[in-house]
């Protein structure tokens, strides 16, 4: 098996993913990439010969470069929401001010639900709400809307 595919290459490629897998249980986006960088070191060196010098400047340029490039880009996909993202006042600030319809009793010690932009939201509220009410969205926290009565 190392004749054809050299043993220098197969380590390179065993540690790409060993590196990858490891990303899974070591979180912040760093592993994985010099991961990649090992397994395309791996593949080149299976179809050129390259000196061991040259193996390991591919590896550390690979895994650097795409590091630097791609890392912020992969990060925002996997880390997804935050509730301490300072990100998240964009979201609250489209939902209040609007107004939605009770679709049942809410009051300070019980949730209900309404109704706001054709979908059906948690919510809770200080004051007694009646069903049918409608109501002025103050806040949001997390997926539950916070809501005053319109007098």
């Amino acid at each position: 098996m190392f004749d054809t595919i050299g043993l220098a290459s197969f380590i390179w490629i065993i540690t790409g993913i060993a590196l990858i897998v490891l990303e899974f249980a070591i979180p912040g986006v760093i592993t994985i990439f010099f991961g990649f960088g090992a397994l395309l070191t791996g593949i080149l060196s299976v179809f050129l010969d390259i000196p061991v010098n040259s193996q390991i400047l591919i590896f550390l340029g690979s895994s650097l470069v795409s590091l630097i490039f791609f890392r912020k880009y992969l990060k925002s996909i996997f880390s997804g929401y935050k509730k301490d993202n300072p990100d998240t006042t964009r979201n609250i600030s489209e939902h209040v001010g609007k107004k939605a319809v009770a679709r049942s009793n809410i009051s300070p010690d019980k949730r209900g639900t309404v109704l706001y932009n054709g979908t059906v939201w948690e919510a809770e509220s200080v004051e007694d709400i009646e069903k049918g009410e409608t109501v002025q969205i103050i806040g949001l926290d997390s997926i539950v809307l916070k809501i005053v009565k319109i007098d």
